[in-house]
């Protein structure tokens, strides 16, 4: 008996295990304690991915930062971080869902980030199911 009184939801809790397991990491969090000497964007991995990967990026100094998910017509998908953030090292996860929640479909999406005036990087994922 898990006391849940008849209410499961499947989905859920499955995400909240990943979730606690690293296997999806959703939120920004800084890898490490070094400052960067420059901003940088690196390759998402795996790539291809299904269903989720991990992006790595690095800021030199704070700046207002954004990352983005277009797909190939240049439609945004996803906004995965908008905020100011201060210099470091940090990973995030995607796991192929647009603004809405809903899963997007197999492509090629192009991974975009800015950060103040200054730095703005590209990268191609593809997501096959």
């Amino acid at each position: 008996n898990d006391l849940s009184g008849g209410m499961h939801n499947a989905r859920y809790a499955i995400a909240l295990l990943q979730k606690s397991l690293g296997i999806y990491y959703t939120d920004v969090r800084q890898v490490n304690d070094e400052i960067p000497k420059e901003f940088g964007l690196k390759q998402n991995y795996p790539n291809p991915f299904n269903p989720s990967t991990k992006i790595e990026f690095s800021i030199a100094k704070q700046e207002r930062v954004k990352l983005e998910v277009y797909d190939i017509l240049g439609k945004l998908v996803n906004t995965i971080v908008d905020k100011d953030m201060n210099a470091g090292n940090y990973q995030v996860g995607w796991v192929g869902t647009g603004n809405d929640g809903m899963k997007v479909p197999s492509g090629i999406y192009l991974l975009r980030i800015q950060a103040g005036s200054s730095f703005t990087s590209v990268r191609k994922m593809l997501l096959v199911k």
